[in-house]
């Protein structure tokens, strides 16, 4: 099966799908992330495929904000800014400042598919850091070659600023689109985020 990490941090996430043979495409912009972390994966791991490149719902480049100077800091990066309220909403998270910007190339899903003559993916595994919502829109039409997926979602307090990757706009998107919801769960101490598991 072929498994797309979108926001694949550490790379973690990964080992069990790479553990049963499946393939699996990570995708992540953060250097720091890809030198210390996935390039080492990739060479431990045939069927490991690290794509150092933001995902959204255009083609391009982009500015990524990367945050902290560290190990917790750096999976929080984004290509959203930080909301101004966030340590109010989001209290004692010391590494939510980002420390510097770097420019980074973009791609959509769909786009990737073609060129890779990938024609359906068995699982996306998404944190997007506020934009798993432009990383569904940017499977276009490929999304019905999609069987089922995690993604995170906002439903208060959005850690980013201009984020629409809110419960309501995912969930509406993906029901209209032939998924059900497999179910919904909090998954930071403050409820304002939640990893939304659906399926077709």
């Amino acid at each position: 099966m072929i498994i797309f990490n979108v926001g694949a941090r550490f790379g973690e996430d990964c080992v069990p799908y790479l553990a049963r043979g499946d393939t699996v495409y990570a995708f992540e912009p953060t250097p720091q992330l890809l030198e210390e972390h996935l390039y080492p994966m990739q060479e431990k791991y045939s069927n490991f495929h690290v794509i150092p490149a933001a995902v959204s719902d255009f083609d391009g480049t982009a500015t990524f904000n990367i945050a902290g100077g560290s190990r917790k800091g750096w999976g929080v990066s984004s290509l959203n800014e930080f909301s101004d309220d966030v340590s109010e909403t989001w209290p004692n998270r010391t590494e939510m400042e980002f420390t510097e910007q770097v420019e980074v190339p973009v791609m959509r899903i769909d786009t990737f598919m073609e060129k890779e003559g990938i024609d359906k993916v068995g699982y996306l595994l998404c944190d997007a850091q506020g934009h798993d919502f432009q990383v569904l829109k940017g499977f276009g039409n490929r999304i019905n070659h999609l069987k089922e997926g995690t993604v995170e979602v906002w439903r208060q307090n959005p850690l980013y600023k201009d984020s629409t990757n809110s419960e309501v706009n995912v969930k509406a998107f993906l029901l209209t689109r032939g998924f059900s919801i497999r179910g919904i769960m909090r998954n930071d101490v403050f409820g304002n985020e939640f990893n939304l598991d659906f399926f077709r």
